[in-house]
């Protein structure tokens, strides 16, 4: 994630930059990384975004800070608004998958990690790490990243509660209006 106001406003002009889609500072998505199940739950942190939005699939709810597809797009701005989504995200999503195919470890035909979820979380991390520095370095897959295994539309997600929805709603409808119409 960015840091400080101007990495926040360089993210958003590079995220603008590849489909129009506005206030952009990150994408979100995931993918299933077996891992033995911990002793104790981990804790969760949320982060505070202001004016600035997440994307997601339609594995995740749509919130004030979380923008996803409209299910059933009304009118031409709502398909605008869902072709600049697509073209913006599909970034990460081919990412995950290169980072998969590279580091089998990760990816569920590789088996289990059996550690501790922090662990785990390293040694996630060193393999982002080791996949940019390959792709620096311009060090070729071995195989394929295509991945057959992995859903390219997860199961919609449990919508938002009550205010943080109509909230999400909200802003959705104003980026709609504001960018897309």
């Amino acid at each position: 994630m960015p840091r400080g106001m101007e990495e926040t406003t360089a993210t958003k002009r590079k995220f603008f930059r590849i489909a129009n889609f506005p206030h952009v500072i990150g994408i979100i998505d995931g993918t299933h990384v077996p891992i033995a199940a911990p002793s104790q739950d981990e804790e969760v942190y949320q982060g505070e975004f202001g004016n600035s939005v997440l994307l997601g699939d339609s594995g995740y709810p749509l919130e004030p800070n979380l923008m996803v597809q409209v299910g059933q797009p009304a009118n031409a701005a709502e398909g605008r608004y869902n072709t600049s989504l697509k073209k913006t995200r599909v970034v990460v999503e081919q990412t995950i998958g290169i980072w998969k195919a590279r580091f089998k470890c990760v990816h569920q035909k590789g088996g289990t990690l059996s550690y501790t979820p922090l662990k785990c979380g390293k040694m996630a991390a060193a393999t982002f790490l080791l996949h940019n520095y390959c792709r620096r370095r311009n060090i070729p897959l071995l195989e394929d990243p295509d991945d057959p295994d992995d859903p390219d539309d997860p199961d919609p997600a449990p919508a938002a509660a009550g205010a943080r929805l109509a909230a999400g709603q909200a802003r959705r409808r104003q980026i709609i209006q504001e960018y897309f119409s």
